[in-house]
């Protein structure tokens, strides 16, 4: 066969509506045009419209899908049988004999797909979660007629509910120090846009919740991966660095390094000098930086020249075991500062949030992330769970997935709950039913996922 004949073989083989498939092909090797064979072949068998349900990435992607389909459906209807019969060979394959009913159907197929209750259901993940949760409200505890909060919404909110809690911080113990040291390391902006990104993009943060169990827990967890000591705090560990060099010891170098050269004397006058003068643990940390470290925060290569050396025989051992001291210090104090700044953020963020939540409930909102994360609620929880399952599992018979690499594991959850039914119980020994997903890891746009 030639590279296109193997191509087209493969395409039929994929879009086979008897058999369950998970396609992986690359951009341009025409995925979405599989996906859209594989449903009209579905309705071309038999399938009713209303019991198959595709799921595409965005709302786009579903437009377009609906479009080449209803076109396609749209050409059979129109077309002579003769066309007809060509265009059913090429989407089937050459060599089935195809009578008057057979061409009649295909024909009525428009109509039907228009016409059946319900239609057929071409929709993102988040509207396949919204109509279950409006058919199920109080098994899933969201508001009847509650309505979804576009992006442009839920960021308005997001960003009121990160300005209710900036004027509570203003009082308020715990978050006007958390405010106050976050304040003083990002610009307002910047720390304004990661507190409302994680509000309304936080599968994330809900899925780190849940596995450690709450706010509190998640900050004891962070700190063990870490690796920081609670009951270390910044001043106790700089008051381990100004202590690692006592002030007679200091002398003693500040002396072998004043008969060096150039660099050893500007230490000697410069930071030893400040590490003699200073009154407070601060700046005695910060002067032995300068001595010890570079700028970067790396160990200075060389501390004792050659001459400073040939003076004081001593030193250059005396530097290392000071160095190698003040580095581990330091390495503890970034630890403890990174810890430090995340647990403000995540007190600012679990107040935000909170907040959040109230202006969305009061408005009987849901947000995407909402939408998803009832959903799965919803699937998870008991004889609710098994109760809508089996509804579900009465409206379909086939499941099919656009771009599958960008669908998330939470996303996935969302729609394996059904497929369960699918493929245990009942729903096992009925024909005909089956799952489809496309997609490409390649043309991924979340890496994550």
């Amino acid at each position: 066969m030639t590279p296109l004949e193997e191509t087209t073989n493969a395409q039929r083989a994929a879009a086979d509506p008897a058999v369950s498939a998970f396609v992986a092909a690359n951009a341009g090797a025409g995925k979405t045009r599989v996906l859209t064979d594989r449903v009209a072949r579905l309705l071309l068998a038999g399938g009713r419209p209303d019991k198959i349900l595709c799921i595409t990435f965005t709302k786009a992607a579903a437009a377009e899908m609906a479009t080449r389909l209803f076109k396609l459906l749209g050409e059979w209807a129109l077309a002579g049988d003769e066309e007809l019969a060509g265009k059913l060979d090429e989407l089937e394959g050459a060599g089935k004999t195809r009578d008057a009913n057979e061409l009649a159907q295909a024909r009525r197929l428009f109509a039907r797909a228009l016409e059946t209750p319900g239609g057929l259901k071409i929709q993102t993940i988040h509207s396949f979660c919204e109509s279950v949760l409006k058919r199920f409200p109080l098994e899933a505890g969201v508001a009847p007629g509650f309505s979804v909060a576009e992006e442009s919404e839920a960021s308005a909110l997001a960003h009121a509910a990160i300005d209710k809690i900036a004027r509570r911080a203003l009082t308020d113990a715990t978050l006007g120090p958390a405010l106050r040291r976050l304040a003083g390391r990002r610009a307002p902006g910047d720390l304004r846009a990661l507190l409302a990104a994680r509000m309304t993009g936080r599968q994330g943060l809900d899925a780190a919740l849940a596995a450690s169990g709450g706010w509190e827990q998640l900050t004891a967890e962070i700190a063990r991966a870490l690796g920081a000591d609670p009951s270390h705090t910044e001043e106790t560990i700089l008051a381990d660095i100004a202590g690692a060099v006592s002030d007679d010891d200091m002398r003693a170098l500040q002396s072998a390094l004043l008969t060096g050269g150039k660099t050893a004397v500007a230490a000697a006058n410069g930071p030893a000098a400040a590490f003699l003068a200073a009154s407070s643990p601060q700046a005695r940390a910060h002067a032995l930086t300068e001595i010890f470290l570079t700028q970067s925060g790396t160990p200075r290569a060389r501390i004792v020249d050659a001459p400073a050396k040939k003076a004081a025989p001593w030193a250059e051992e005396f530097c290392r075991r000071a160095q190698d001291a003040i580095v581990a210090l330091t390495d503890e104090l970034k630890t403890v500062r990174i810890f430090a700044d995340t647990q403000a953020f995540l007190t600012l963020l679990e107040a935000a949030a909170g907040a959040y939540q109230a202006m969305k409930a009061e408005r009987a909102r849901l947000d995407y992330d909402d939408l998803i994360a009832y959903a799965r609620r919803l699937f998870d929880s008991g004889e609710n769970a098994a109760w809508v399952l089996y509804k579900l599992d009465q409206g379909l018979d086939h499941i099919l997935v656009d771009e599958a690499q960008d669908t998330s594991p939470a996303q996935w959850r969302v729609i394996e709950a059904p497929l369960k039914e699918f493929f245990s119980g009942e729903g096992a020994r009925r024909q005909g039913r089956t799952f489809f997903a496309v997609g490409d890891q390649k043309q991924s746009i979340y890496s994550f996922q």
